[in-house]
């Protein structure tokens, strides 16, 4: 039981990524950061495009999911601009 449980917690410690969350509405961006950081990712979330840009330039997350209608840099603006800027 012991040695099961250490290989299910190396795989999990495994998968754990770090993820950003680019949402506009404040409950559902503390819900979804909540979530994530209960399995064990760590969690980068910003309020809009234009702030997920500023939190890119110190961190490069693994995943990024993002609402679509952002105000100042929407969603897929700030795609494009992931996209044509890689690290």
């Amino acid at each position: 039981f012991i040695k099961r449980n250490k290989v299910i917690t190396m795989m999990v410690a495994a998968l754990e990524m770090k993820i950003m969350i680019v949402e506009v509405e404040e409950n559902s961006r503390a819900m979804l950061v909540n979530l994530l950081k209960g399995q064990g990712h760590t969690v980068l979330s910003a309020l809009n495009g234009k702030n997920a840009l500023e939190l890119l330039k110190d961190s490069l997350p693994e995943l990024v999911t993002t609402h679509i209608l952002t105000p100042e840099v929407d969603g897929f603006d700030l795609c494009q601009k992931m996209k044509s800027n890689p690290v």
